[in-house]
């Protein structure tokens, strides 16, 4: 086999692409009845959002939602004396006054209101309150997040909670917003145990009472209220087998940061494979390590253990490990992990990563770690945020777990309400499964699970009669989360073998099955190497070992390419294809598949990838040519194009478009350079319409379903293709920014996969390198 091939020299646009300026039209009203009813409105809203009790010292405010049409601009509430903290994509407004009376917005509308009272009729500021439909209250209910206990006034003992302040514009906003917090925190005597100023994720950590939690809540700079996550960490059981007399073949790989609970010292198959350990605080006294650390640093050393030790090969040990310690067991809830109590989980990871990535040069971090519960926006949270910042700035790659959809095993009923057996798959796709945070993160690669075995077996390997695997083979496992993630995005990118959950023959659950679990290292002082669970927890770090095996391959590629690669070598089972028919409901449970090694690392024979890793000026179009061998169009055979685009752009939680820009791309045949150049390059002023005829090719999943994602893989999958539609094809990517962001570059990559299903004689790779060669030698002579 042979490395991937470059594309050829790309065609880029000079042209400006401009977009629509925002949402619809604002609507008719009748001004005098609807600027009545908008008032009535925010009256209630101050009535509503007043305060338990008042503290002496805490600024006034009020937080409203208003629901609009469209696009309501920060510069249009300020001119109300009203600061815009957040939006929705389905234009909703999270605005803060000044005061607790808005009392301009209300001049205002009584201005409005004195317009006619028919509907369309023409009133003063009618562009403005046109738009709006409502205006409620936010209040303590929509503070509580469901990790807090239901009646607050019954708790024996004060609880540990995270205050988190919305997103301020300055750093003195945050301070600000900071003092409020401790004033209520100081009236109810509260103990603060940690906070982070920044203004963008201020977030004050505290053990206060339940009367002082239910303070928090009616505090207008809070956005949520929360206990700190607790990483949904399934028990791990000894598995029955030994291994003294396994062969381990160490090869060199990039290496593989494990941000979890601590890894196993002495465990004789990772001898020498733990490079550095760190904890993250430092200075922490941490408990003994439970398992899951150990599992997740087996998976990412060898990838997988299930074939070898079933063909009794050796094992392959690849890279070496960096430890970064940031999870200990919970004292008080079993099977449960948490983070430190006296620092936040993203300033855990976030120094972790910084550290790893500048003392050792780590590039490929794995963290199996989820907040137990779905996410459920309206923005990401300051967790998911940082970490998407940490990929950009250090051009690294993070894989995070999907997370785990809970289940109550006595009864074996799922957090949706169903039961385990009879309800799946379909709550698969429920609201309650949703991808947990920060596996929403809009650059990282999040990574569901699939089941691998639906055999069950008790320790001794016997079988039950009355034992029944959930999932059958490669189906999605019963507890993996899904789709869609923040922003309509694709998560999970892909997935992985994470194991599988059986209803055994007394109609329990059995999470941690032998027969169908994930086997990886243990920790234990009988002897035994290996242990098994399930979860997504150990789907991550396989996707990261392959992630890293790029990278030994690709030394030099960006962090965006190895995304495209491992995205372009992903493949859907046929089981979760029968399971999930429809493009949308199989992009949701599975995203793009399941990454294959070899598919990922290497090209030849009837199959060839072509990559670019470069970048682009935003708001423009960028022509790669793409070579079509002759054989490849001629004759019927089942045959695929796939392409995978991955890109890095900024992000900010707080704006509806949380990406600073938006790519997407197709694929032409047919066209001459001159006429794609003309067709794309004038999409502004003047413009022409885009091909929309059998010259762009139909690529699945459409488009609009994977725009909103920095991970993209669509292709096309023809019986036949047409010889004079030429022996080259034109991929247009396209760039569009969003309102917030300024005009610069944004890196980006491409994988483009040409492969022969069927005919397997076919030397595609030989072709298309001659293709590639040629314009390169006369470009020479020029």
């Amino acid at each position: 086999m042979a490395d991937h091939l470059l594309l050829p020299e790309r065609i880029a646009l000079a042209s400006r692409r401009q977009g629509p300026a925002g949402g619809p039209g604002s609507p008719e009203r009748n001004p005098r009845r609807h600027g009545r009813r908008l008032e009535r409105e925010i009256q209630d809203a101050v009535a509503a959002a007043r305060p338990v009790t008042v503290i002496e010292g805490v600024d006034p405010g009020l937080v409203f939602k208003v629901r609009a049409s469209g696009r309501i601009t920060d510069e249009t509430w300020g001119h109300r004396q009203v600061a815009l903290l957040g939006d929705t994509d389905d234009w909703t407004y999270f605005v803060l006054s000044e005061d607790e009376v808005p009392e301009r917005l209300l001049a205002e509308l009584r201005r409005y209101s004195t317009g006619p009272d028919e509907m369309g009729g023409r009133a003063p500021l009618r562009t403005f309150f046109n738009a709006v439909e409502d205006i409620q209250p936010y209040g303590p209910e929509d503070r509580r997040t469901p990790s807090l206990p239901d009646n607050l006034r019954d708790l024996g003992e004060p609880i540990l909670v995270d205050a988190v302040a919305w997103p301020s514009p300055t750093p003195q906003e945050a301070q600000r917003r900071l003092r409020n917090i401790r004033r209520v925190l100081a009236f109810y005597g509260g103990q603060e145990i940690a906070s982070d100023a920044r203004a963008r994720f201020t977030v004050l950590r505290a053990r206060l009472s339940g009367e002082g939690v239910e303070g928090l809540l009616h505090l207008p700079v809070v956005e949520k209220v929360r206990t700190p996550p607790i990483p949904f960490i399934e028990p791990s059981d000894w598995w029955g087998r030994t291994a003294d007399d396994v062969e381990v073949i160490e090869e060199p790989a990039e290496p593989i940061a494990i941000i979890d609970d601590g890894i196993a010292d002495g465990h004789p198959l990772l001898a020498g494979a733990v490079a550095s350990r760190r904890a993250f605080p430092p200075g922490y006294a941490w408990s003994a390590i439970g398992s899951h650390g150990t599992m997740v640093a087996g998976l990412a050393a060898f990838g997988d253990f299930e074939g070898p030790l079933r063909s009794q090969a050796p094992l392959v040990r690849r890279g070496v490990l960096h430890e970064a310690r940031v999870l200990e067991p919970h004292p008080d809830l079993p099977h449960r992990t948490r983070f430190a109590p006296d620092i936040t989980e993203h300033q855990a990871v976030e120094e972790a990563i910084e550290t790893l990535h500048r003392e050792e040069g780590v590039r490929v971090f794995s963290m199996s770690i989820n907040d137990p519960d779905s996410y459920s926006g309206p923005h990401v949270s300051v967790f998911t945020e940082r970490i998407d910042e940490l990929i950009r700035e250090h051009e690294i790659v993070v894989v995070l777990s999907a997370g785990n959809h809970g289940v109550e095993q006595l009864s074996a009923t799922m957090d949706s309400g169903d039961h385990a057996e009879a309800g799946y798959p379909a709550y698969v796709l429920h609201e309650q499964a949703r991808v947990a945070e920060p596996a929403p993160a809009a650059l990282a690669l999040t990574v569901g699970s699939l089941a691998r075995s639906d055999a069950p077996q008790t320790p001794t390997g016997a079988a039950r009669v009355g034992d029944q695997a959930i999932a059958e083979c490669e189906q999605v496992s019963p507890f993996s989360r899904t789709g869609p993630g923040a922003f309509r995005g694709v998560k999970p990118d892909v997935v992985e073998f994470g194991g599988n959950w059986v209803i055994n023959d007394s109609g329990m659950l059995e999470t941690e099955n032998v027969g169908v679990g994930v086997i990886s290292l243990g920790v234990n002082e009988s002897g035994r190497l290996f242990t098994v669970s399930s979860g997504t927890s150990f789907a991550a770090p396989r996707v990261a070992r392959v992630a890293a095996d790029i990278w030994t391959s690709y030394p030099d590629a960006s962090a965006n390419l190895v995304r495209a690669l491992l995205a372009v070598s992903a493949r859907i089972p046929g089981a979760a294809v029968a399971q999930f028919p429809e493009d949308a409901t199989r992009l949701r449970a599975v995203g793009y598949g399941r990454p294959i090694r070899n598919l990922a690392l290497e090209s030849g024979g009837n199959r060839v990838v072509m990559y670019f890793d470069g970048e682009m000026q935003t708001d423009t179009v960028a022509i790669h040519p793409v070579p079509i061998p002759p054989s490849f169009s001629r004759g019927r055979a089942t045959r695929r194009i796939a392409v995978s685009l991955a890109f890095d752009p900024h992000v900010r939680r707080q704006r509806r478009e949380y990406l600073a820009g938006e790519m997407s791309f197709d694929l032409l045949r047919n066209v001459t350079p001159d006429a794609v150049r003309q067709r794309y390059g004038r999409q502004g002023e003047g413009r022409l319409d885009l091909f929309t005829d059998r010259r762009r090719l139909g690529l699945a999943p459409g488009s609009t379903r994977t725009a909103n994602s920095t991970l993209q893989l669509r292709h096309f999958t023809p019986r036949e293709l047409n010889p004079d539609d030429g022996d080259v094809y034109y991929l247009a990517i396209k760039h569009r920014p969003a309102p917030w962001a300024r005009a610069g570059m944004q890196r980006y990559a491409v994988a483009v996969e040409l492969v022969e299903e069927e005919r397997l004689d076919v030397d595609l790779y030989a072709e298309v390198q001659q293709q590639v060669q040629v314009p390169a030698r006369l470009r020479i002579r020029r």
